[in-house]
């Protein structure tokens, strides 16, 4: 019992020592092994295996003598500050201009994203509007806007997103009519449709649309042509495709022949 005991706390210490090293990799975003030999006062082999299993964990990238902070990958999901920062100032372009074409009076949906987000922050300038949506960050926008009538879905929360997912939100969203549903997205693939990176958001997509008089799609650039498997609106059910003015020639010319508006901002 006691060799097991002895056993448990070397594990711990093991535990401990490489929840260490990360936390001194967010500060310092590079350090090598003799370094952290010295700090935890342990043998270099002992820290280049502690090394070794963080980064076959996927939490660092081992380096010649040492280890740096992943700073970022396509296969780990940025926070939702990270992902409002990108492309901020072609999202800024394309949020004045929805708002300038959402009539007061209106009932609208606001599917969750950060585009949407830097939308709601317009939104409450606006007159007896009805606001549905599943976004927490949407949400703590517009709560205490005066004129604005606010409805949250519920349901699944993800922490990534800040928002609500699964069937309560999906039933929620088909059931609400809204005179305007205004959508994001992870792709849009010219003559095919619009597209999300998960099948979660798609579902609660699927559903917001499908009770909508017209469909807004925002997209930054970026997004066309994008990664993203699930189609949730095919190209003949948006109405308007608002995006930036920096996408590619060659995506402009392919989009010459889409059946919905663009409007470049």
């Amino acid at each position: 019992m006691h060799g097991l005991m002895e056993r448990g706390s070397s594990l711990n210490k093991k535990k401990l020592r490489q929840l260490e090293i990360l936390s001194y990799l967010e500060i310092m975003e590079e350090v090598s092994v003799e370094e952290l030999s010295i700090k935890h006062n342990i043998s270099e082999v002992s820290i280049r295996r502690d090394l070794e299993e963080l980064e076959q964990e996927g939490n660092l990238i081992r380096t010649h003598g040492g280890a740096r902070r992943i700073i970022e990958s396509p296969h780990i999901a940025k926070n939702f500050k990270e992902r409002a920062e990108r492309m901020l100032k072609e999202k800024e372009l394309i949020v004045d201009r929805v708002a300038e074409m959402i009539p007061d009076g209106s009932t609208i949906t606001l599917e969750s994203g950060t585009t949407n987000w830097l939308l709601a922050k317009r939104l409450k300038r606006k007159k007896q509007l009805t606001v549905a949506t599943s976004s927490i960050r949407i949400m703590e926008e517009l709560y205490n806007a005066p004129d604005i009538k606010l409805l949250v879905t519920g349901g699944k929360f993800r922490e990534r997103n800040m928002d609500f997912v699964g069937a309560k939100a999906v039933d929620f969203m088909k059931d609400f009519y809204s005179d305007l549903a205004i959508i994001t997205c992870d792709s849009i693939r010219p003559g095919l449709g619009v597209y999300k990176l998960d099948e979660d958001s798609a579902d609660i997509a699927k559903s917001i649309v499908s009770s909508a008089k017209q469909i807004y799609v925002v997209a930054d650039h970026s997004k066309i042509n994008a990664n993203g498997p699930y189609r949730f609106l095919p190209s003949e059910k948006v109405d308007i495709l608002f995006t930036d003015s920096n996408i590619l020639p060659a995506n402009k010319e392919k989009m010459k022949n889409e059946c919905y508006k663009i409007i470049y901002c």
